[in-house]
């Protein structure tokens, strides 16, 4: 079924491209409002993520972090790695370890909100505690509604408060919690169905298993809604970020081609009423591309952004969705 959707959105893509503008079969038009490229930055640590500017332009944010994780990190001496997760608000992750310390518990990780100002508003250690023990809590996703953990935790960007507490089950007499959950790719909170949309694949020479999943944990329920798609090479097109159109219908999924050489990137849409993937169109398939990002606008509008690191690039496109 991808394959043949996949086929049917790009020849549609052919056929309109002069003019602009994708249909979907849901009577959904894509309007291709223009696509831009840059140059890479420079080396060092970097906010590296599409935004929109005056007039409702898309553009790209590559400046420096304003601290590289220093003023983050609780332990002296420690090394850091920064990663700006969302834009508006503004949310980091701050990775710091002691040097000598790695698999030896020295690591520690904070999730960091700030203003509208750039000043610091909130810091939050990552981490669930059981007892004696620390469950590590990884980030799945970013959205304005909510940042996704690895056990299901949702964090507010806006105070760094839980919004959904990690579903748990007791063990042992103290009857410590343990995560019932334990992701490792990408997720979005759909936060008025209190559901997940997870992506989780294993994909070998041999094997090809999961994909795009909505999970509802107070119902039990998962359910697969797209099976993740390969290549006859052994790659397969592996969901990095997600949001959600502002008419809460459509899944928007920047993906990633996983594979050990040149390798492209795609935007696509999912209809998460109809239930199949209704808009896709790939990009430096015969190049290598990576970090395919979003960023969602007003009025149908979505960013694209890669990075084609054949050209030293960093590509811009913009949509839009009507209908």
């Amino acid at each position: 079924m991808r394959n043949v959707l996949s086929t049917c959105c790009l020849a549609i893509t052919v056929v309109l491209l002069v003019a602009g503008c994708m249909r979907t079969r849901t009577g959904m038009q894509v309007i291709k409002v223009g696509e831009q490229s840059q140059p890479l930055g420079g080396g060092g640590l970097r906010i590296d993520r599409p935004r929109w500017e005056a007039g409702g332009r898309l553009g790209w944010d590559g400046s420096p972090v304003a601290a590289p994780g220093a003023d983050i990190c609780t332990q002296e001496g420690a090394g850091h790695q920064r990663l700006t997760r969302l834009l508006e608000p503004r949310v980091d992750e701050v990775r710091c370890a002691r040097a000598g310390t790695a698999g030896l518990g020295g690591n520690e990780s904070f999730l960091v909100g700030f203003d509208a100002q750039g000043q610091l508003a909130w810091k939050r250690r990552l981490g669930l505690e059981s007892g004696k023990y620390t469950f590590d809590e990884a980030i799945l996703g970013a959205s304005r509604e909510g940042i996704v953990l690895s056990n299901l935790t949702v964090v507010s960007p806006w105070t760094g408060e839980t919004l959904v507490l990690a579903p748990t089950h007791p063990v042992d007499l103290e009857r410590r919690p343990v995560p019932d959950y334990e992701f490792s790719q990408s997720a979005l909170y759909l936060s008025e169905r209190g559901a997940f949309v997870l992506f989780e694949a294993d994909v070998t020479l041999v094997r090809s298993e999961g994909g795009l999943y909505l999970l509802e944990p107070r119902r039990g329920q998962k359910e697969l809604l797209l099976g993740v798609a390969t290549t006859w090479g052994g790659s397969y097109w592996r969901v990095e970020e997600m949001l959600l159109s502002e008419s809460r219908r459509y899944l928007i999924l920047a993906q990633n081609q996983a594979t050990r050489g040149k390798g492209g990137v795609s935007f696509s849409i999912y209809d998460l009423q109809e239930r199949r993937l209704v808009f896709e169109e790939k990009f430096g398939e015969q190049r290598y591309s990576r970090d395919p990002k979003l960023v969602l606008g007003k009025g149908g509008d979505v960013g694209f952004s890669y990075v084609d690191e054949t050209g030293g690039r960093v590509v811009l496109v913009h949509y839009r969705l009507t209908g």
